[in-house]
């Protein structure tokens, strides 16, 4: 089987601690909550934009 990597860049804050759970075959996922800002600061003003 060939594996693949997906790579996305989320930028905010943590809500708590990330809760890590080992599932049936021994895996290990994170779960995380994170809050993030639907605005933007324009490059070339420095002002927030929706």
């Amino acid at each position: 089987m060939a594996q693949t990597l997906s790579l996305a860049i989320v930028i905010g804050n943590f809500g708590v601690d990330p809760e890590i759970r080992t599932g049936r075959d021994g895996h290990r996922v994170a779960l995380f909550r994170l809050a993030t800002d639907s605005h933007r600061t324009d490059t070339h003003t420095g002002r927030r934009v929706p």
